[in-house]
């Protein structure tokens, strides 16, 4: 478990997956993780679950509040490699828990987890190039822009452009 000022990272459990199941089918907020939006069954759902938390590289948490009384989505590092020293950002907030400072704050402590425990020195993102309030954030809290995958993720009949950002921690 991993505690800020106003937030806490907690491994997620099975009595997660109802609300993992919400995030999973909002169409608006998978197409922003570049994920391919479509249903999901509570079973389809709990199988990600389950392989998100079993995969021996990456490390995958719940944003709470501190008394976990409230969820606020997850956040996750995979694809660690623990050679070169790197792994790649995932975050997922719902959309009343965004604009908030509760995704910077849950960036900085996986961060710090990451670096201290698996001694990780650099952290890779994806993001649409018009997710301009992401990128803000990504910016404002230390990652730089490396490139940009030009017309690579299809959605609606149409290929948006991914920046490639990354930060040494």
């Amino acid at each position: 478990m991993l505690l800020g000022d106003t937030i806490k990272l907690r491994p997620a459990s099975i009595d997660d997956v109802e609300y993992l199941y919400r995030l999973r089918n909002d169409e608006g907020t998978q197409k922003h993780l570049l994920s391919r939006p479509r249903p999901n069954t509570s079973e389809k759902v709990e199988d990600w679950y389950s392989k998100k938390t079993n995969d021996s590289d990456s490390v995958f948490f719940v944003v709470c509040d501190l008394n976990e009384a409230n969820l606020f989505g997850y956040i996750q590092i995979t694809g660690m490699d623990l050679i070169s020293g790197y792994g790649y950002l995932g975050i997922c907030l719902d959309s009343s828990s965004r604009g908030i400072g509760i995704g910077a704050e849950a960036i900085k402590l996986i961060e710090e987890y990451v670096k201290k425990v698996f001694d990780l020195r650099k952290i890779i993102l994806e993001v649409l190039v018009y997710n301009e309030s992401a990128i803000k954030l990504y910016r404002k809290i230390g990652y730089q822009e490396v490139g940009v995958y030009q017309r690579h993720y299809y959605y609606a009949n149409e290929h948006h452009d991914v920046m490639v950002m990354e930060k040494f921690i």
